[in-house]
C-alpha cells in the first residue's frame, strides 16, 4: 500500500513496478517508464516478478513476438501495451 500510495494510485493496486525502462526497447519507444504499474500481462493478473516472467515465458514457448500488458499510471485509466519479446 506505501508503494501503491506514493506512485500516486489506489493503495490497494497490485501489480508489478516498473523500476527502470530502456529508452531504446521496445518498452521504451512505447512510452512505459520508470514508476508505471503492470496489472496484468496477456489478461493474467500479475502480482510480483515471478508471475510476470512466467507469462512472458509462456508467452515465449507459444512463439508468441509480444505481450500484451495492462499499465496503470499515475492520474491515468488504465492502458493496455503489446511490447515485443527479444528473441
Amino acid at each position: 500500500p506505501a508503494i501503491a500510495g506514493s506512485l500516486g494510485v489506489d493503495t490497494n493496486t497490485k501489480g508489478v513496478v516498473i523500476a527502470a525502462v530502456a529508452a531504446n526497447s521496445d518498452a521504451g519507444r512505447k512510452g512505459l517508464r520508470r514508476g508505471d504499474i503492470i496489472i496484468t500481462a496477456n489478461r493474467l493478473s500479475v502480482t510480483n516478478a515471478d508471475a510476470l516472467a512466467k507469462v512472458v515465458n509462456d508467452a515465449r514457448k507459444a512463439n508468441r513476438d509480444a505481450v500484451a500488458l495492462e499499465i496503470l499510471r499515475r492520474g491515468q485509466q488504465p492502458a493496455f501495451i503489446a511490447v515485443r519479446l527479444k528473441n
